[in-house]
């Protein structure tokens, strides 16, 4: 038996390593470092006045769609039917003197309490109105409703729970053209027709009250921490709300959501109906009985 040499045992090991190191070329990489999203060193200053420091990823939404539009998906719930809404009216109130800041067409809006220009806190708040009577039929007993929002930025290294409730819109509002470049966090000047600080339709129309005009008591409360999940809000007053924009469509103004306004770098950023990942858009699920 012919005893092979340490030269030929010396080749086969070089091989055999340099056919390891080429695999590892095929390893996928997970994008954006598996989803954790960007850090916003580096950001323009401009976003970091606005977010303030707030950190940026995609999320992890599945596919893309155009936003537009409102749709709804049916189904059998236990005991009864189930649809979800999407594509609701939603804005940004700017909190501003003359109501000259608007988001009406971006696509995310946000909520809460920001450090500021200059380092005074500037309070954000988002009002959005489902289309309920276009998408269940009249007559109709609601029996469930879950508000669905994607929270797709946060402050960074600030993922402390603060409580965001819903109350009950009072007025009709529009939910104009504007659309803020960048990460949005500064808005963009007001257009006609956009809802602001101070009006229900810039220039002419005002709210009662700087801010907007809505219900004191909270339709729903939950708390809202980290980014790149989604937040369901429920419970027995929100099924009485969405009776009642079934049964009275005309006064359907929808909902603010209202974060912490006392805690600078408590806001958090959502997507919008005009986000261009599909499944970070907001949804209505509504629970209800056809009756008949």
């Amino acid at each position: 038996m012919k005893i092979l040499g340490p030269r030929f045992w010396m080749l086969s090991l070089l091989l055999l390593a340099a056919v390891l190191v080429s695999g590892m070329d095929c390893v996928p990489t997970p994008p954006n470092g598996g989803g954790e999203g960007e850090s916003a060193e580096g950001e323009e200053a401009e976003e970091e006045v606005a977010g303030e420091g707030e950190g940026e990823g995609e999320g992890e939404g599945e596919g893309e769609g155009e936003g537009e539009g409102e749709s709804a998906e049916g189904g059998e719930g236990e005991g009864g039917q189930m649809v979800t809404i999407t594509g609701p009216k939603d804005v940004t109130l700017y909190e501003s003197v003359d109501g000259s800041i608007a988001n009406g067409a971006g696509e995310n809006f946000f909520v809460g309490l920001n450090l500021g220009i200059g380092g005074t806190p500037n309070i954000r708040r988002s009002i959005l109105a489902f289309d309920v009577s276009g998408n269940v039929p009249a007559g109709a007993t609601i029996t469930g409703a879950t508000l669905e929002l994607f929270v797709n930025r946060v402050p960074i290294l600030v993922e402390t729970e603060f409580d965001f409730s819903l109350h009950k819109a009072s007025r009709e509002w529009s939910e104009g053209p504007s659309d803020p470049p960048g990460m949005e966090g500064l808005g963009t000047a007001s257009e006609a027709g956009d809802t602001t600080w101070l009006h229900t339709s810039f220039d002419t129309d005002l709210w009662d009250s700087p801010g907007g005009d809505f219900e004191a008591g909270a339709t729903a409360t939950q708390p809202v921490g980290a980014a790149f999940v989604t937040v369901s809000w429920s419970g027995a007053q929100m099924v009485d709300d969405v009776q009642s924009w079934l049964d009275d469509p005309v006064n359907n103004f929808g909902w603010f959501l209202i974060g912490d306004e006392a805690t600078p770098q408590s806001a958090k950023r959502f997507s919008s109906s005009e986000h261009p990942v599909s499944s970070q858009q907001p949804r209505l699920v509504v629970e209800y009985d056809p009756g008949g």
